[in-house]
């Protein structure tokens, strides 16, 4: 094998390089977007959880000032009730969609470290436990 060869040879292995550097790069860029939408999500889940706390101590509350029953003949049962279900459906669907995200971030992490070898195998394989637990717990 000639010295050209050999150059040819290290020119193709070098362009593979850098489009596995390339395609890294844009796996990481879609790693951040995922982290930055499952956070928006997790503030999202934590200020439903909080206005729900807040609608049915609402509810359940005591005013010596209020006058008359209507509240509590037409308001209470449908703040105490249909809306905290209503609270606990899309408090639902929040954590659906953040397991989905959170599934897709663990996916092009994986990616990345499919890319470092055996080690790389090894972190992609704790990664998707990891990510699964995740999951489960939240």
């Amino acid at each position: 094998m000639g010295v050209a060869a050999l150059q040819n040879s290290l020119s193709a292995k070098q362009q593979q390089v850098n489009k596995c550097t390339g395609q890294i790069a844009q796996y990481q860029q879609i790693v951040d977007e995922l982290q930055r939408i499952h956070h928006q999500l997790e503030g999202a889940k934590s200020d439903l959880k909080h206005q729900k706390t807040r609608l049915v101590s609402f509810g359940f509350a005591r005013y010596q000032n209020w006058k008359g029953t209507h509240f509590e003949k037409k308001y209470k049962e449908f703040i105490t009730r249909k809306m905290q279900r209503d609270y606990d459906a899309v408090i639902k669907q929040i954590d659906k969609n953040m397991a989905i995200v959170n599934k897709m971030k663990a996916d092009y992490q994986n990616r990345i470290y499919r890319n470092e070898g055996l080690i790389g195998q090894l972190k992609a394989a704790i990664n998707s436990l990891v990510t699964q637990i995740e999951n489960w717990v939240d």
